[in-house]
């Protein structure tokens, strides 16, 4: 089981900001990293079937639209914080939600 327990020094104290952004910043630390080990698995193993070969390629290709996506939220919650009207906060903040469930 992973925590984010290890990221603890980065989070600063009661801020669920910091919790979420880190947490985010991992997702998408992970999901590029999953995508790289993808990508060079069917470089590394060219004797994949023709319909294998395709299914990993359809992987790879939602991957990169995960990574796509919580990238977006990232930079999306970085700006929430910074949000000076109610409205404008919870419009990034739907927008982050969306991403991240897409994702």
């Amino acid at each position: 089981v992973h925590t984010l327990s290890a990221y603890a020094t980065k989070i600063r104290h009661n801020n669920d900001q910091d919790l979420a952004q880190t947490a985010l910043i991992i997702s998408l630390a992970r999901a590029k990293s999953v995508t790289i080990f993808v990508a060079k698995l069917t470089k590394e193993t060219p004797k994949f079937k023709r319909r294998e070969y395709l299914a990993i390629k359809d992987c790879i290709e939602v991957l990169g639209n995960s990574v796509d996506r919580l990238a977006q939220s990232v930079k999306e919650l970085a700006r929430a914080g910074h949000a000076v009207a109610s409205e404008d906060f919870m419009w990034k903040m739907s927008n982050v939600q969306t991403w991240v469930s897409a994702a």
